[in-house]
């Protein structure tokens, strides 16, 4: 009985501070955006992927202690699927934003010749807001259809609902609605990481090769981006398997407990390691942490002038 109140303390805790990472991160970025007048693709993406992020969060809250509480009766269908389907459509859109994130930094850094990719590169900002649309449908088409294909969709552990337990129908909807909602858009991410990397070492290569008196590359900051693109890639495999054994096991402890605890610590996880790789938000966290050390120490002193 301990390894499941720990285990969900855990869950919670990180719940937690993933909703004050996305929240900070969308709130930055908003206050940017007002002060600066103009949205970079990169930062909408980002602000978007962060935004359905904290809503997301909530939802597994509620879902928490709505079960915990038993708001959420286990026996009736509608209560308990309405909250699996609004999990479902916003996790698979949260992973397409990151694989568009992901490709969008991979066309911005790299250096094409190809006619195909230069125009592309000059459309970014005009179709970053069709991307996100698209990326809404995609999102939302293959859940709604998984959820009404069959009651057991989402539901197979509800008591009181007749299951047939993996009937042809939905075995398909299953294998479907999870290629596009979590298969597609890993699969791009990890291809567009590697296009990325295999592109840093090749402008290292010509450095060394076709630039005179020069011996050895600066190599801390592509190691620093090395490190957060493995990161992020680690990241984005662990949420991949978590949720295929979320999807799998659904009848097995180990296995759903395994799954819950990569699929949801990965939205926190993640977010942390996009703040550490953005310059701009690596600062605002450090001015915000040198301010909330200088309030402490001042209301410290205050405190002890008052004691005096």
């Amino acid at each position: 009985m301990l390894f499941p109140i720990y285990f969900t303390v855990f869950i919670i805790m990180m719940l937690i501070v993933g909703l004050a990472v996305n929240a900070f991160i969308s709130i930055f970025n908003m206050k940017s955006w007002s002060r600066e007048g103009k949205f970079k693709p990169s930062d909408k993406i980002l602000t978007a992927l962060c935004f359905i992020r904290f809503f997301l969060q909530c939802d597994f809250m509620m879902e928490i202690f709505g079960i915990w509480l038993e708001l959420i009766p286990l026996s009736e269908y509608k209560p308990r699927c309405i909250f699996y389907f609004i999990q479902l459509f916003m996790d698979f859109f949260s992973r397409w934003l990151s694989a568009w994130l992901s490709m969008l930094y991979y066309v911005k850094i790299t250096i094409f010749k190809n006619a195909f990719f230069l125009q592309l590169q000059s459309l970014i900002p005009r179709i970053t807001g069709y991307v996100i649309f698209i990326s809404i449908f995609i999102s939302f088409v293959p859940g709604l259809i998984y959820s009404l294909s069959a009651k057991q969709g989402f539901c197979m552990n509800a008591n009181g609902v007749n299951v047939t337990t993996y009937t042809s129908d939905l075995l398909t909807f299953r294998v479907i609605a999870f290629f596009f909602g979590h298969s597609l858009p890993f699969l791009l991410e990890m291809l567009s990481s590697i296009y990325l990397l295999c592109t840093l070492f090749a402008h290292i290569r010509h450095t060394k090769s076709y630039i005179s008196n020069f011996t050895e590359p600066n190599m801390d900051v592509h190691w620093t981006v090395f490190r957060y693109i493995l990161l992020l890639n680690l990241m984005s495999t662990c949420n991949f398997f978590g949720n295929f054994f979320l999807w799998s096991f659904i009848s097995n402890f180990i296995g759903t407990a395994i799954g819950y605890f990569l699929a949801f610590s990965y939205p926190t996880s993640h977010s942390i390691v996009l703040i550490l790789s953005n310059p701009k938000l690596k600062r605002e966290v450090v001015n915000m942490f040198h301010c909330a050390t200088k309030l402490w120490r001042f209301n410290k002193q205050e405190s002890e002038t008052v004691t005096q």
